[in-house]
């Protein structure tokens, strides 16, 4: 098991650019506030911390890359959105479930924000902009949304 620490430009751009066939969705999540997506992110920073002590057998169903991370969202989570659910394993069908539980905007109806979600013409157009995240983001839906502080 590794966790691979990137610059949003390559993860993105690598699946978009080098890949075929492969579309790229950002969403933007509903979290409880800022100081529990700054703890989520401690968590995952702990967890890779863990495995350069001790490593651990990747597993495709029970500890994968879906898994691993839903474990450390859970525990910063709002009650009812991230209960443990049959989409953890089948991960293509993750957002439609976290629209469902309102942890996505849902100004739109799911199929409408999945297409405008898509950002592989943003990110190709964006390249190697120093802005690129912010450009893959314009306009999109739900990205206005900010957390509360605290929490």
């Amino acid at each position: 098991m590794i966790y691979i620490a990137a610059d949003e430009r390559d993860v993105v751009r690598l699946r978009t650019d080098c890949r075929e066939g492969e579309d790229v969705y950002l969403y933007r999540l509903r979290v409880v506030s800022i100081d529990r997506i700054r703890d989520a992110f401690r968590d995952y920073l702990g967890r890779m911390n863990q495995l350069h002590d001790r490593a651990e057998w990747y597993n495709a169903v029970a500890d994968n890359c879906m898994t691993s991370g839903y474990r450390i969202m859970r525990k910063h989570s709002a009650p009812g959105r991230a209960d443990l659910h049959w989409s953890v394993i089948f991960n293509a069908y993750a957002p439609d479930h976290a629209y469902t539980t309102g942890a996505l905007d849902t100004s739109l109806p799911f199929d409408e924000l999945k297409r405008r979600s898509r950002v592989n013409d943003r990110a190709r157009a964006a390249g190697d902009a120093e802005d690129f995240s912010a450009r893959i983001r314009e306009g999109m839906p739900g990205m206005d949304w900010v957390p509360e502080e605290g929490g």
